[in-house]
């Protein structure tokens, strides 16, 4: 099955670029940040098998935990596995991964290590049933940020078909009951950060992100359901699913 990886632009962890899109901020911000793979301006990251064990090393200790909530070590380590060749490495990277997506008492840090799955694509079929039975079970956390990048992820994957991954993405792109989403993941104790936090905008950065994520599932469902939100009265929303129509459905 053909793989679509999709990255989000995490890579510079300084000042305003990693605020804007870990948190809510005016989701015009979030169409510079995240992009579709076309229109990505790409930074290619290509981990050696020693940083890729460091990395999980720092990944595996909590202790690097920053205050207030902000766990800058980790999230480097995470965004720092990067690209590069898995195939020694795959199992342990996957397991990481998904002991921290069960375990982990930071939810933001639970939301990244999901979205880190796309740098398994290519060794979907040989993960461990158990890693993808977490994600599945992942699928019913509370947090909304973990449910859109778990479901993201299981899509990215290809296991999406035995599970509710796909209508999860299709109700956060509609932003079904979006007034009940638990946003408290999206959320930061850090006062700059506060500064720049908004609810409503939080709201449409979680539907434009499921629009690229449902996007890569190529069926007639999916495509109308982008051609339904080209009408969408946000106009972010529909700047997302037109990209996406034109580099996944080839539509002018």
């Amino acid at each position: 099955m053909k793989k679509t990886t999709i990255l989000v632009s995490l890579i510079v962890f300084t000042g305003i670029t990693v605020i804007l899109p870990l948190f809510g901020t005016d989701d015009s911000y979030c169409n510079a940040q995240i992009l579709p793979k076309s229109l990505l301006q790409r930074i290619e990251v290509k981990a050696t098998k020693e940083e890729i064990i460091k990395n999980l090393e720092t990944l595996k200790d909590t202790t690097r935990d920053k205050g207030n909530n902000k766990s800058d070590e980790r999230f480097m380590s995470f965004y720092g596995l990067g690209g590069g060749d898995y195939s020694e490495t795959y199992n342990e990277v996957a397991k990481t991964l998904a002991d921290i997506l069960e375990n982990d008492p930071n939810d933001r840090v639970r939301a990244v290590a999901a979205s880190v799955f796309h740098v398994l694509n290519d060794y979907s079929d040989s993960l461990d049933i158990k890693v993808i039975k977490t994600l599945e079970k992942a699928l019913n956390d509370k947090a909304v940020e973990i449910k859109l990048e778990v479901a993201g992820a299981l899509v990215n994957l290809g296991y999406y078909k035995e599970n509710n991954a796909y209508s999860i993405l299709e109700n956060f792109v509609r932003g079904k009951d979006n007034e009940k989403w638990d946003l408290e993941s999206t959320k930061t104790n850090d006062p700059l950060e506060l500064e720049y936090y908004n609810e409503e905008a939080a709201r449409y950065r979680i539907r434009n992100k499921a629009i690229l994520y449902i996007a890569i599932v190529h069926t007639p469902e999916t495509e109308a359901l982008l051609v339904e939100m080209t009408k969408d009265p946000r106009e972010s929303v529909r700047n997302h699913a037109i990209a996406m129509l034109k580099e996944h459905f080839n539509r002018k």
